[in-house]
């Protein structure tokens, strides 16, 4: 199956009734590159995936598969990763380089897009990815805040589980009493 048929197939789990402004065409709709498109579709399929008790439902985990099956014959090379993680050091690699290059590899990020998050020390991949599928900005990513009395930024608060990314949302839209 290639992507845009995965995509469409995603979007129709998603919303079977066809409410969304994304039909008739998901795809155009959203004009992105196809694997992006897909990566971020992952995100609410995962959410979809334990029912009301925590008990995993199969359609969901199979579809879910079916994503990271795709995503993964398209993954990026990691070699770029590992010497941009390196470069970072410890916080960002966890010290496994290329572990670490793997995780930001699965999440769907290769050095050039990867950069701009570990300079908004959010050094967590799937951090990253929430924050930008919620429309969060790496530059956002990078405002200073105070969390418990220390300083640090937006990103890094998300990647340290400090602060939710809906919570980071809510700030960079100053809805948050607390900014």
């Amino acid at each position: 199956m290639d992507l845009r048929d995965l995509i469409v197939d995603v979007w129709h789990a998603l919303d079977p009734a066809h409410q969304s402004p994304a039909w008739p065409d998901p795809v155009a709709w959203d004009g992105r590159p196809l694997r992006e498109q897909l990566e971020d579709l992952l995100v609410p399929v995962e959410a979809r995936i334990p029912d009301f008790y925590g008990h995993p439902q199969d359609e969901w985990v199979a579809l879910a598969e079916k994503i990271r099956a795709a995503l993964a014959e398209t993954e990026p090379d990691t070699q770029d990763l590992v010497a941009l993680l390196s470069h970072y050091g410890a916080w960002a690699t966890g010290g496994d380089p290329v572990g670490a290059a793997a995780e930001w590899a699965a999440a769907g990020f290769a050095a050039q897009t990867a950069e701009p998050w570990l300079e908004a020390e959010c050094f967590r991949p799937r951090a990253a990815r929430r924050l930008a599928t919620l429309g969060v900005t790496p530059d956002e990513a990078a405002t200073p805040i105070e969390v418990g009395g220390v300083a640090c930024t937006l990103g890094y608060a998300v990647a340290n589980g400090d602060l939710s990314a809906e919570r980071a949302l809510a700030m960079m839209r100053r809805d948050d009493p607390c900014r």
